[in-house]
Parts: structure tokens; C-alpha cells; sequence
């Protein structure tokens, strides 16, 4: 479940002529690289610790992400092997990653005066076994055209491995435009998710990750 939490790649799937022209430039908006240009913080709060930890684009590969509080206080040295260990694992990767190389299946569900409602499909793969089980939605603000919200949830329980059931899970993305480049970014993420795993362990997970402080440093 953590590797849920900590590193959420999205793909999106089917024949890249059928995405609505709208859609395609809000992806366009939202380019992964650009998040590159920038250092920010992260902040994450679970139901267990609150951690805080930056980014910064300008320091070599390996040294770009540093743990700087653990509840507010000075994070040990026992976390400190633990979290680099871990981020060398999703090799230092942005904390969201948000893959469109293959966008598709995308279905106008509904439209208001500011916002345009998307449903899409997920690629299907061995690495994300949830694919099949989610709905998912995204808003695109009309007036910038940017990403606004992406929704994802299940309707019912599924298994995704052995000994594994999840009984629920909800994920809500917000985006930012950035006033400097116009880039669309990520604000925060939050997710549930309830369980069980071997039959008697609860799952149970509440997670906030806030993102901010972006400053264009490339």
C-alpha cells in the first residue's frame, strides 16, 4: 500500500486521434518536465507521522530530495537510511508522476458553465493490477484549459493480490496553473484506503500530500 501512497504513475489508454481536442491541450499543460524547472515542498500527512520534504532540481541526481521534518522535529538517522533507501527504490522520482503517452478512452460525462467532466480508462498492466476496478474522472477548467481535478474510486470490493481486499479507495487530484510559465501543476493529493490484508490485518489509510512553494529555478 505505501508504494500506492508514495509514487502513483497514471497511464491513460486508446487511440490518441479520439481524445477530444480540449483534453489533449490540457495534457499538453500539464508537460512532466516542466516540473523540473522547479524546487517545491511536499508535504505529507498520514494518520501515523507528518512529513515534510523538497525538492530541488538544481542538485545532482540522488541529492535532489531531502527529508526536512518528521512531526516537526529533525527526522533520525534510522528515517533518514529509511527514506533515501526508499526514494532511491522509485529512483528519485517525483512523488506524482503522471504518465499520457497513451491517453485514451476519454467520454464527455458532463458539462457546466466553468468545467468539463471526462471519464476515462486506465492501461491495464502486471504493475497496476487496480486498472480494471477504477472510475475515473477528470475536470478541465474552460476559461484556462488546464486540469482541474482527477477523481478515482472503486464501486466495489476487489482483490489485487492474494490475501488482499480492498474495500474501498478514493483518490482526488488538484491542480495549480503556475502564474510564471502557465504550466499546470500538482496542489495535493488525497487518498483513502480501507481493507483488509490475511484476513485479521486492517488497512486502513488516510493521506494528505500538499505541495507548494514551486519557485522556477531552471
Amino acid at each position: 500500500m505505501k508504494q500506492i501512497l508514495l509514487t502513483f504513475t497514471l497511464s491513460i489508454t486508446t487511440l490518441f486521434a479520439e481524445i477530444p481536442e480540449i483534453v489533449s491541450y490540457a495534457f499538453e499543460k500539464f508537460d512532466q518536465d516542466t516540473v523540473f524547472s522547479y524546487s517545491y515542498f511536499c508535504n505529507t500527512q498520514t494518520k501515523s507521522e507528518n512529513f515534510i520534504e523538497k525538492y530541488d532540481p538544481n542538485k545532482k541526481v540522488g541529492d535532489q530530495w531531502e527529508l526536512i521534518s518528521v512531526n516537526g522535529k529533525t527526522p533520525t538517522k534510522d528515517r533518514l537510511k529509511e527514506y533515501y533507501k526508499v526514494k532511491d527504490n522509485v529512483n528519485n522520482e517525483h512523488s506524482f508522476n503522471l504518465n499520457t503517452d497513451n491517453m485514451n478512452s476519454f467520454v464527455l460525462f458532463n458539462e457546466t458553465a466553468e468545467f468539463l467532466t471526462y471519464s476515462f480508462k486506465l492501461n491495464e498492466s502486471k504493475k497496476n493490477k487496480m486498472a480494471k476496478h477504477l472510475k475515473c474522472k477528470l475536470d478541465i477548467n474552460k476559461n484556462n484549459k488546464c486540469i482541474s481535478k482527477i477523481k478515482m474510486y472503486i464501486e466495489k470490493p476487489f482483490s489485487p493480490m492474494i490475501s488482499v481486499k480492498i474495500k474501498e479507495f478514493k483518490m482526488e487530484m488538484i491542480f495549480q496553473q503556475m502564474t510564471d510559465t502557465g504550466a499546470n501543476l500538482i496542489k495535493n493529493i488525497k487518498t483513502i484506503i480501507k481493507g483488509k490484508a490475511f484476513l485479521i490485518k486492517e488497512i486502513d489509510e488516510n493521506t494528505i500530500i500538499e505541495y507548494y512553494d514551486y519557485q522556477l529555478v531552471q
